[in-house]
């Protein structure tokens, strides 16, 4: 009878974990007071925006699984812009968005990073603060915007050209009849040993060395880097430059992959904040002077993938191609491009 009094020993253990378990799990998942403050205020002017309504989703546990909504409030600004919204919610986040008459939309998220208890338990950070800065409406117009990813060069080391109006590649590899943009990408596969670091011998690796030019063929044309503002979408990018356009950028970087695993390392990242201006067909009079020009602009750095097998694969970035002669405004309003092919990743959903 040994092992049956050893047995009831240990279960008010068992039972002592299961509870512990149960009270844990319903510790993580129980609603919590949470609140936040948010102030609305124009982009430009900074001045704040009185009667704005904005809406806030507190996230609950269940949400990700689709087995719960979000719990939502909305509220109204005062004349300083302000307003405060607090709910119960057992999720460790919350979205606040804002899209009032001649603005467009804009959004932010707080992660919620502990909890203090009490009756009710509170999330913190405690009522935080989140700036609302919205860009005003313009002159939105129709234009040919396309996202490019994963796309494929129909032939490397050679420039192949593509044609923004067309949205395709320019003949022999497509429908496309201006070379708007010369993309090409060369490699080289190289060899050697790389420092392991301490005592321990250098281990052999084999990599690829790659370059990518983007170039924008014909006197005038090209692009202006430009980074966006903290706590702006991309419509912040509205009236093209008239000058200082650059024809060319290189991308050069490697790939190296050890012989003893399989670690990855990239020479250059690109970075998700830098848009470009863009001028294409840009004709010159004799003093150098801009007769005409088509303007546009791009979302995303210029990016290719050195990774063993991808050859020639390029992108991630959107365009935007105004297809009036001289027309600096490239704020997007429509798109001229009908039924993009979501499955070649051409994708019909752009921001502004």
């Amino acid at each position: 009878m040994k092992w049956t009094k050893h047995l009831l020993w240990l279960l008010p253990a068992w039972v002592v974990v299961a509870m512990l378990w149960k009270g844990a799990v319903h510790l993580i998942a129980a609603p919590s007071l949470q609140k936040v403050t948010v102030r609305v205020s124009d982009f430009e002017t900074g001045e704040p925006l009185e009667g704005v309504g904005v809406n806030v989703h507190f996230s609950m546990w269940g949400q990700a699984f689709g087995k719960k909504g979000p719990v939502e409030k909305t509220a109204s600004t005062d004349k300083e812009g302000l307003c405060s919204i607090s709910a119960m919610a057992d999720g460790g986040s919350v979205v606040v968005e804002s899209k009032p008459e001649g603005y467009y939309r804009f959004e932010r998220k707080l992660v919620f990073t502990n909890v203090t208890w009490g009756t009710p338990p509170r999330l913190l950070p405690w009522n935080p603060l989140l700036e609302l800065r919205l860009n005003r409406k313009g002159t939105p117009v129709p234009m040919f915007a396309k996202h490019l990813m994963c796309c494929r060069l129909p032939k490397t080391d050679v420039p192949c050209g593509y044609d923004l109006e067309a949205g395709d590649w320019v003949a022999p590899f497509g429908k496309g009849k201006t070379s708007d943009i010369l993309f090409a990408i060369r490699r080289e596969e190289v060899k050697g040993e790389k420092p392991y670091g301490g005592w321990l011998e250098p281990r052999p690796y084999e990599g690829v060395v790659f370059q990518m030019d983007v170039e924008f063929p014909g006197a005038g044309n090209g692009v202006i880097p430009v980074l966006l503002p903290e706590d702006t979408f991309r419509h912040f990018l509205r009236t093209a430059p008239e000058s200082g356009y650059e024809p060319r950028l290189t991308r050069k970087g490697y790939y190296a992959c050890p012989s003893d695993d399989d670690a990855e390392e990239r020479g250059w990242i690109p970075n998700k904040d830098r848009c470009f201006y863009l001028r294409v067909r840009t004709q010159l009079d004799e003093k150098g002077n801009v007769v005409s020009a088509h303007y546009g602009k791009i979302y995303g750095d210029f990016e290719v993938s050195p990774h063993p097998g991808m050859q020639g694969v390029f992108g991630d970035f959107s365009y935007y191609f105004n297809p009036e002669p001289n027309d600096r405004n490239v704020e997007f309003g429509e798109n001229l491009f009908k039924n993009l092919d979501v499955f070649r990743y051409e994708k019909a959903f752009l921001f502004p």
